[in-house]
């Protein structure tokens, strides 16, 4: 599982990037000219007073990432914590499991309390 989970987070943006195809192409070529001249007077790309967003340098706020749809993932701190977890579960649940397993396969007499005694009809 958790291998599958790290490769999920690995693979995601490619993914995502294939389910979309050629669908944001266009915004993505308005969005590359707007930060080309987003930096200054090359062309006269301005939105009002400060922008869209506010930041005179960057009107659409974009910081950088100049895409329609993308996906951005990382391996946090619990990622991390979640491994060594994995690894204590798996062991526990080994030695539950074999704990169970040799007391069902103890003969029945070993298990059996002594015989009741059945009281005789007079």
């Amino acid at each position: 599982f958790l291998v599958a989970a790290f490769a999920a987070v690995l693979q995601i943006r490619q993914f995502a990037a294939f389910i979309v195809g050629d669908s944001c192409d266009t915004i993505d070529t308005v969005l590359r000219y707007v930060a080309q001249h987003q930096s200054g007077g090359s062309g006269g790309l301005t939105l009002g007073d400060g922008g869209v967003g506010g930041g005179g340098s960057d009107p659409l706020d974009l910081r950088g990432d100049n895409v329609c749809f993308d996906v951005d993932t990382r391996l946090d701190d619990g990622c991390w914590i979640l491994v060594p977890a994995a690894v204590v579960a798996v062991v526990i649940g080994h030695v539950v499991t074999e704990a169970c397993q040799s007391v069902l396969r103890r003969p029945l007499q070993e298990l059996a309390l002594t015989p009741r005694a059945t009281p005789q009809r007079s």
